[in-house]
């Protein structure tokens, strides 16, 4: 199995920045559009720190590289959860 997430478990600043997430509503129910998108940009503001290279949400795709403020179209369905990677 792959570790898809590794930190040191004595770094407050990660569990710091993990608890302001898991804050994000969207992350355990279902939220309205403009909550969605927070959690979106928050994956994206902290891509770098978690390895995330892309994230996709409601018909738009960011992708690492391009800049925070990338986001670009994505063709095909536009599901209304985040996927990122």
């Amino acid at each position: 199995m792959v570790d898809m997430l590794s930190f040191d478990a004595d770094d407050a600043g990660y569990v710091t920045e993990l608890a302001d997430y898991v804050a994000v509503p969207s992350v355990s129910r279902d939220a309205a559009r403009e909550t969605m998108l927070a959690a979106a940009d928050w994956l994206v503001a902290n891509a770098s720190s978690y390895g995330i290279t892309q994230v996709s949400y409601g018909g738009y795709q960011w992708t690492a590289g391009l800049g925070e403020t990338s986001w670009q179209a994505e063709p095909g369905p536009t599901p209304g959860r985040i996927v990122a990677s």
